[in-house]
């Protein structure tokens, strides 16, 4: 699929953009913005990025709360023993953790309760709004129930999910505010985290995670079903998605 405006970027230029997060010209995300064919084309390359950081990037890394805890020294000793020998084979986690110890301890932090440590980023828990009706296109897998719109304070969150036939599910997800006066942008670049819970403890271990981008959107592949916990790391809160169901079972085609 090819744009034949001479303002569209090229394939080199949208690659550049998406994998190495070079700056595209003014004109050419101008053109996009009213280009419906260069808008698709960034996006197959953004899904492809997305498949690929979900699948190879830290795939087995521990999730950023979890080296948080392991900072506080409030993870299990099992666990602890776990991570210390992870960190010892990954140098963007034991970075992660570098960062996170230099933080309490310029903050003071590390002699004090972990509610504390919490406590220093605000947490908003979206609601499930009532669903909308959805058309069914023919030769798609949709589970029914979905998409499903959520509120937290001023921001709102479409998510939806499609399943392949290896019962492995992506969920798609767009972050809007209510005031249209601020711009998607403001979101690009912000984390994203998948966290399955389980049943037995209670605890959430993180399962993928992935940047929001210019538009607003995230997506998140190789999913299995299960319960989960959606975190948004904004600049000052951080977003919740409680008990999201992802199941196998009610499939439409």
């Amino acid at each position: 699929m090819n744009c034949l405006n001479t303002m569209a970027p090229g394939d080199e230029d949208i690659l550049k953009y998406v994998f190495d997060e070079a700056p595209l010209s003014q004109e050419a995300r101008a053109h996009i913005k009213q280009c419906p064919t260069c808008q698709q084309r960034l996006a197959n390359y953004k899904d492809i990025n997305a498949f690929l950081v979900s699948s190879l990037y830290r795939h087995q890394c521990p999730g950023s709360m979890q080296l948080s805890l392991y900072c506080a020294g409030e993870v299990a000793e099992e666990e602890r023993a776990q991570i210390t020998a992870h960190l010892r084979e990954c140098p963007l986690c034991a970075q992660e953790v570098a960062d996170t110890r230099r933080f309490l301890a310029d903050t003071e932090l590390t002699d004090g309760p972990m509610d504390t440590i919490e406590d220093t980023v605000r947490r908003i828990v979206a609601t499930l709004q009532p669903p909308q009706p959805s058309l069914v296109v023919r030769n798609t897998v949709k589970t029914t129930g979905w998409p499903r719109q959520y509120r937290a304070e001023a921001y709102s969150l479409l998510l939806d999910l499609s399943a392949d036939k290896q019962e492995k599910y992506t969920l798609i997800g767009t972050l809007t505010h209510m005031n249209d006066a601020i711009s998607l942008d403001v979101f690009e670049g912000k984390e994203v985290e998948l966290h399955l819970l389980a049943k037995h403890n209670q605890l959430y271990r993180p399962i993928t995670s992935t940047q929001i981008d210019d538009m607003g959107s995230f997506v998140l592949h190789a999913i299995p079903a299960g319960t989960y916990r959606l975190l948004v790391n904004l600049d000052d809160c951080e977003l919740e998605v409680d008990d999201l169901p992802i199941t196998a079972s009610q499939k439409v085609r």
